[in-house]
């Protein structure tokens, strides 16, 4: 799996959840294997695979962006908005604070994870 960390591309190796809404995500950054403090969204349908993000420094207008995009790349899925709209409320709360998903469930962050970049470079 990979994720954007400081505006990169960066290999997720692991994640672990230490507390209720604490974990460690494990990225290969650059050349280095890193152990990341994030936070952890683990109630309702994610109990079992916890929602891992991280923190990122992000203009107001990047976090409004990518608000907008999350909200187009979800409604471009084949999926009933039912199924994926607790994620995407969960992923904008985050957004606000300054946190960017690490593992979506109903989104394949790998197929836009360029467009993030882009707007967080931009």
């Amino acid at each position: 799996m990979k994720t954007v960390y400081r505006k990169i591309i960066v290999d997720v190796l692991k994640t672990k959840m230490e507390t209720d809404i604490g974990g460690v995500v494990t990225i290969k950054w650059k050349d280095e294997i890193k152990s990341i403090s994030a936070a952890v969204f683990n109630q309702y349908q994610y109990e079992d695979e916890p929602l891992y993000f991280l923190k990122q420094k992000m203009t107001d207008f990047e976090r409004y962006m990518l608000i907008k995009k999350f909200d187009e790349w979800y409604g471009d899925t084949e999926q009933e908005t039912t199924v994926w709209a607790l994620e995407y409320q969960i992923i904008v709360r985050m957004l606000l604070t300054g946190y960017l998903i690490v593992n979506p469930k109903y989104l394949s962050l790998e197929d836009v994870m360029e467009k993030i970049l882009f707007i967080l470079k931009n």
